[in-house]
């Protein structure tokens, strides 16, 4: 009887230590039960934190471009020829566009300053375009039509224009009754004409001198460029590689400065860089310059002359 009393009681005290077990397994108060809860979440916290970090880098990645007027790696020759194509047609098209904004701004900004409306100045660019074309009864319509408006606006009539106010002679043979006024006016065209005639050859020939002394002025830069080039190539042992490095700067000298300070401007590119350390080139020594007067194409200039010719669309 005792050993059930006593496995009874052992039976309880175990029962006991697991019912103390449990319930110490529990949250023994709401600012437990909070904590546990908010340790069962953390899990699913970290997990999108991982990936956040592991992905930062990828955007950067994709937004480094070397050089975006490069073609990409791994494309064959002619694909790289067609996309360099692609790219400068682009940039042309957008030389044209901001041209062409430009153009538009000016036309804007003088619609604002004269407080004209697009028909006004549509009727003017027409009126202009009646006297190129010769349209004259289109012409002298448009005016008509402005000179009504004006008489209607200031009330006073509009005197009529004396076509031979720049003709003394012929109104005076006209006041004469030397010559009807018909005839007078239809001289005075004539001369206008010729006048005309003049003025526009006369333009003519001085662009044409203009053009003849510009182009000379730039063979002769380019011949002092060429004497200097070969006295250098002959006295200087490193001057392959000072030549490289002034070819690289040609053109922005011939697009900055005039063509007759091309020489002064490269003899001093040339002193400055000979002033420097210059590490020496594993290469034949070349030719001195020379200029073939031929066009390369879309080649990059091999020389000094070249460079300075492409410059100003010279070859």
């Amino acid at each position: 009887m005792e050993q059930d009393l006593n496995v009874s009681e052992s039976v309880t005290e175990v029962e006991s230590n697991e019912v103390e077990t449990v319930e110490s397994n529990e949250p023994e108060s709401m600012l437990e039960a909070i904590q546990e809860g908010l340790k069962s979440e953390e899990p699913t916290e970290e997990k999108p934190e991982t990936e956040e970090v592991a992905e930062e880098p990828k955007p950067e990645e994709e937004a480094k471009p070397v050089d975006e007027d490069e073609p990409p790696e791994g494309i064959s020759k002619k694909a790289q020829e067609r996309f360099r194509s692609m790219v400068t047609k682009v940039k042309e098209k957008d030389a044209e566009i901001e041209h062409l904004s430009r153009d538009l701004g000016g036309i804007r900004k003088i619609m604002q300053d004269t407080g004209g409306k697009p028909e006004d100045f549509a009727k003017t660019f027409e009126y202009i375009k009646a006297l190129n074309n010769g349209d004259f009864d289109y012409a002298r319509q448009i005016l008509e039509d402005q000179i009504s408006q004006l008489t209607i606006a200031t009330g006073k009539p509009f005197n009529q224009v004396d076509a031979l106010a720049k003709f003394p002679d012929l109104r005076e043979r006209v006041n004469a009754y030397q010559m009807d006024e018909q005839t007078a006016i239809e001289l005075a065209r004539s001369r206008s004409a010729q006048q005309a005639q003049m003025q526009a050859q006369q333009q003519y020939q001085q662009r044409q001198q203009s053009e003849q002394q510009s182009h000379y002025v730039r063979q002769q830069a380019i011949a002092e460029i060429d004497r200097l080039g070969s006295e250098w190539a002959k006295s200087d042992p490193d001057y392959a590689m000072k030549e490289q490095m002034i070819t690289a700067q040609a053109k922005l000298i011939s697009e900055q400065f005039p063509p007759q300070q091309w020489p002064a401007q490269v003899k001093l590119m040339y002193q400055t860089i000979s002033s420097m350390p210059v590490p020496k080139q594993q290469t034949t020594q070349p030719a001195p310059l020379r200029s073939s007067g031929q066009s390369g194409g879309a080649r990059q200039p091999s020389s000094m002359l070249e460079a300075l010719q492409s410059g100003l669309g010279y070859q």
